[in-house]
């Protein structure tokens, strides 16, 4: 259905303009890897999940038509990247539209009834991406804390080591779903005021991490005080 029906209708024009044929290395193959990221949204998938299908999954590389062993590689990075891309390009109601109207006649869906809104579809793709950037943000602080102020990294709590640098084990951001992404949002943004709070009086605010994080976190949230119970 998705190799017959909606893959070669992908708005791949609009991406391709945020990639040039004279400088940097050649990009993945643009069908491959906007089918890659609809298809994570469809499951429900991680990011490591995503690109663990791109790699080993039969179906697929039939669905995104994938022929080539290079085309069945794509790193979390890229696909990130790609994510971006989407949301900077406005692309993602393009997306929805695209596919929901060319499923209609094939598929017979009775357009009496009303479809998932295009809202559902690009919160969850804003979301994970917002996710995305707390995360990196995070994980870029908290090693240069250690590889320059080795003696304040000690303090910071040891779940967020495991959680934004080593990644691994339960509640790691890096591998949220989709669905899971307005939960754990403020999850993160929580995590980032906190170390903002902990190391803004100390030398660690003069590290363009720490400079980096503070802008993000005031770009992105809000503090509000909640009332006393």
């Amino acid at each position: 259905m998705f190799r017959e029906y909606l893959l070669r209708h992908l708005p791949v024009g609009e991406l391709a303009k945020h990639f040039r044929d004279d400088i940097g290395r050649p990009s993945k193959e643009l069908y491959a890897a906007i089918g890659a990221l609809i298809l994570q949204q469809l499951h429900d998938l991680t990011d490591k999940q995503t690109v663990e299908a791109v790699a080993l999954s039969i179906a697929w590389h039939y669905a995104l038509d994938i022929r080539n062993e290079s085309d069945a590689y794509l790193c979390e990075r890229t696909l990130r990247n790609y994510r971006r891309y989407l949301i900077k390009s406005g692309l993602e109601q393009a997306l929805f539209r695209t596919l929901t109207d060319r499923l209609i006649n094939p598929v017979g869906v009775n357009t009496d009834c009303q479809r998932l809104d295009s809202t559902a579809i690009r919160s969850a793709i804003r979301g994970l991406t917002r996710l995305g950037i707390f995360v990196e943000a995070t994980s870029k602080f908290l090693r240069e804390l250690k590889r320059t102020f080795g003696e304040l990294h000690d303090q910071v709590d040891p779940e967020l080591n495991r959680r934004y640098v080593d990644r691994q084990g339960d509640g790691c951001f890096a591998n949220t779903k989709p669905s899971e992404s307005k939960r754990r949002l403020p999850e993160a943004a929580k995590d980032v005021h906190e170390l903002i709070e902990q190391f803004r009086s100390t030398k660690a605010h003069e590290l363009p991490s720490f400079q980096l994080l503070v802008r993000i976190f005031d770009e992105q949230c809000e503090v509000v005080e909640s009332e006393p119970t």
